[in-house]
């Protein structure tokens, strides 16, 4: 009898431990732990000050974004390029002391490298490639040579991350599902930003979230002003343009929609130049469009728009376009005689990149004391770039411009015969934007600004997708020519 008490109650503590391991698992444990560190941090969040708070908050989703991006470079791309459109952290301070932007760019960067060798691809290359490359030598030079070494280093720093950027984008954004994508994410990024610059301009004010108030554009430095804005939102209005005209479905709304927003967002900047922006990438696309009466249908309607919301003095505003007298047409042009000036005494290198508005007023030939030009822009972003740098930055500068623009019309004439949609539109949305980034930057001194940069990274990714294509590729076409018989020019690269 007490051999059976003992053998129920050796069974009854066997069966107690069994449920008590089945209760303490894995799983439990670390929610346990998670549940820990919740509150832990929250008491800590406490007593620390709000930014550093935010930053605690998100450091998670920081580390969370590296571990991926290690694994697929493109996330990285996708990212990067994500961040430094939207420029988050002019919303959310407290992002700043992370420094997001040069973390997910060495990451990517790093990402890349570990691919190229684990996978034994080659890397993609263009004479484009080549001529950025060679842009950043007088930019450099201008660090040693200028008379202020700081702007030189400064547009250094930044235009050698543009480089790195268009290096690895246009090798891992390697499919037009990836191109779409990156393209899409900029469409929605400016639509919010041309939602915000709307309200910003026809309240007169926009209230940060410190409580500040501002009449300029949030979103960072590259769209803080008027002008800048407009340019950046005329670069989009071809890509609603002709998305409206070639995509199908609720893509073709979603563009339609888009273009009706983004030209408001221009009309409400009240920028002259923008204007003239837009209407050439208007001109542009009546021109060029397969279905002209499709295409002066939507102008129509977008001039229908205008009229309807845009007020009288925007209209006076822009009738003083044609007038050279005006004060401000006035000052361009001495600040373009000024850059001139400035390149025929310094043809080769320049006087050194963001060194043109130091050495303004002993070019000046305006009104008034020259002295109070000094630290004032060029207005034009080729007296820039030809006082600045000289010949040895101005001839890389229109060879990017001209070889992107000459694979771009050619691909376009080719892919008119596409069964699919995607090659008219990304080809002729690119030379929209490059039209309207060109056309506005006249007026501004935009040499440095990103717009340019992402746009080369957007066509050359494109060009490599579009050649890579079973029909386009290399080896697979009977003829390597256009329609119109000319032969499409070669690139280095794997198809």
């Amino acid at each position: 009898m007490n051999v059976d008490e003992d053998q129920m109650e050796i069974e009854n503590i066997a069966a107690q431990e069994t449920t008590r391991s089945a209760w303490i698992t894995f799983d439990r444990l670390i929610l346990l732990a998670l549940i820990i560190i919740s509150v832990l941090a929250a008491i800590v969040l406490l007593f620390v000050p709000e930014k550093i708070g935010w930053a605690l908050v998100a450091l998670p989703i920081v580390i969370f974004v590296c571990v991926i991006t290690i694994q697929n470079p493109f996330i990285g791309v996708f990212g990067f390029l994500t961040y430094s459109n939207l420029r988050p952290y002019s919303f959310m301070p407290f992002l700043i002391p992370l420094r997001l932007s040069m973390v997910m760019e060495v990451l990517t960067l790093v990402a890349w490298i570990v691919s190229l060798a684990v996978h034994k691809n080659r890397i993609k290359w263009s004479p484009v490639h080549t001529w950025f490359a060679i842009f950043l030598f007088p930019i450099g030079l201008g660090i040693i040579t200028a008379a202020n070494n700081f702007y030189p280093y400064e547009v250094m720093q930044a235009i050698m991350v543009h480089f790195v950027i268009f290096v690895i984008a246009t090798n891992v954004m390697d499919s037009m599902k990836r191109l779409n994508l990156v393209v899409w994410m900029l469409l929605l990024v400016y639509a919010y930003f041309s939602i915000k610059g709307i309200h910003t301009f026809t309240t007169g004010a926009y209230t940060d979230v410190t409580g500040n108030t501002s009449g300029r554009v949030t979103g960072g430095g590259f769209i803080s002003d008027e002008n800048d804005f407009a340019l950046t939102i005329n670069m989009m209005v071809p890509f609603a343009f002709f998305g409206f005209q070639y995509l199908k479905g609720k893509a073709k709304f979603v563009c339609g929609g888009l273009l009706v927003l983004f030209v408001l967002a221009v009309v409400a900047s009240f920028s002259r130049g923008g204007l003239v922006g837009l209407a050439a990438v208007v001109v542009f696309g009546i021109a060029t469009s397969q279905r002209k009466l499709i295409a002066s249908s939507i102008v129509l309607l977008l001039l229908v728009t205008m009229f309807m919301f845009a007020p009288d003095r925007y209209w006076k505003e822009a009738e003083s376009i044609s007038d050279i007298g005006e004060a401000t047409a006035d000052a361009r042009l001495n600040y373009w005689g000024a850059g001139l000036n400035m390149f025929l005494d310094n043809p080769i290198i320049g006087v050194g990149a963001g060194n043109g508005k130091i050495h303004l007023p002993r070019y000046y030939n305006g009104p008034g004391d020259p002295n109070r030009h000094w630290g004032r822009a060029f207005h034009g972003s080729w007296p820039q770039i030809l006082a600045e740098l000289g010949l040895m930055g101005a001839v890389p500068y229109f060879m990017m411009l001209f070889l992107s623009f000459r694979h771009l019309w050619l691909i376009r004439r080719e892919s008119k015969d596409d069964d699919d949609p995607t090659g008219r539109f990304l080809a002729n949305g690119l030379i929209g934007s490059l039209i309207a980034y060109q056309v506005c930057a006249t007026f501004l001194s935009t040499a440095y600004y990103p717009q340019a940069y992402l746009t080369y990274t957007l066509v050359w990714a494109f060009v490599f997708c579009y050649k890579a294509t079973p029909k386009n590729a290399i080896g697979t076409r009977k003829t390597q020519t256009t329609n119109s018989g000319q032969t499409l020019p070669k690139t280095n690269h794997n198809p």
